[in-house]
């Protein structure tokens, strides 16, 4: 494959239409390729693209000191090289040394489907945890560790019921008013990127929004799963002190569990924060599953610290 084929591409000149075409037919697609996620959370997003929209690679880029970088926004995890055929090593190895002889900082999640040569870049391994519900709900619970049943038991018996379609403003409200703590990434947004995003989400019918409310009928924990290809994302979660010391959390995950058992559908435990853990995670079961972080800065040392 010839390298010329691939071009570099910005942000006001991609088709977002093809680009779409490309992300949805991809063996490897996933919710944050498409260009209106990309919008949503990249105030500039750039591209590979080869030929006509055949493969393609999101860039989410931005300017710090001078200086343009790769970098991963809030609520993004991993992105990658995507294509409707199988990436062959050649042609990973095509579009990253283009991204490598670009720029000087870069700072990217890679999706597990686009294996990185390690010549070309300086790779860390991270983990998540992912969960087949292809087996039968009962099953899938006999996997659970025996903590993890027991504090769903103990939930049960505090009797909070869980409940799908709540709203985005019920979201914000519960955050706000019973002032649970986010990460600072969306904290230093005013909530305005997580409203934006649950409401785009629900507009293109990709997520489900799970709650769970307490004895007295008032909103305590939720839960946001986003639809990728066949799989899905547990994207963003909230609770209240009261609902973790309930475990009203693992009602919420293990009511998803139950729902969608026997279905082709593997869950991607993505968000972490103090209570949502991978010790949480494998506690329903869960399997490590390994990507791919690209971490690159080729700045003089006086402005290496600068750019971590």
């Amino acid at each position: 494959m010839e390298m010329s084929s691939i071009e570099y591409i910005h942000h006001d000149d991609i088709n977002n239409q093809q680009w779409d075409r490309c992300i949805k037919s991809s063996f490897n697609g996933s919710v944050e390729a498409y260009s209106w996620y990309l919008n949503l959370f990249c105030d500039q997003w750039d591209a590979l693209i080869e030929g006509n929209y055949k493969t393609v690679m999101p860039l989410p880029v931005k300017k710090k000191m001078g200086q343009v970088i790769v970098y991963m926004p809030p609520l993004m995890n991993q992105l990658g090289i995507y294509s409707p055929e199988q990436l062959t090593n050649t042609k990973i190895s095509a579009f990253l040394t283009i991204l490598n002889k670009r720029f000087r900082v870069i700072n990217m999640g890679i999706n597990k489907y686009t294996p990185v040569p390690g010549r070309i870049f300086p790779l860390q391994r991270q983990t998540y945890y992912e969960l087949d519900l292809i087996r039968p709900y009962m099953k899938t619970v006999r996997d659970y560790s025996l903590e993890c049943r027991n504090r769903l038991h103990l939930a049960s018996a505090k009797k909070y019921s869980v409940n799908r379609g709540i709203s985005p403003n019920d979201i914000i409200s519960l955050i706000k008013l019973r002032k649970i703590k986010l990460e600072s990434t969306i904290r230093e947004k005013n909530y305005k990127l997580l409203r934006m995003l649950i409401a785009s989400l629900v507009r293109y019918k990709a997520c489900e929004l799970y709650g769970a409310y307490n004895s007295v009928n008032m909103l305590a924990c939720i839960a946001l799963f986003v639809w990728s290809h066949t799989g899905v994302i547990l994207l963003f979660a909230a609770a209240t002190e009261e609902a973790i010391r309930d475990d009203a959390h693992l009602l919420l995950l293990d009511r998803f569990i139950e729902k969608y058992s026997e279905t082709n559908i593997t869950l991607n435990f993505q968000y972490t924060d103090a209570h949502f853990t991978p010790n949480l995670y494998n506690g329903f079961g869960a399997a490590e599953s390994h990507f791919q972080r690209i971490q690159m800065n080729h700045l003089p040392f006086y402005l290496k610290p600068f750019f971590r």
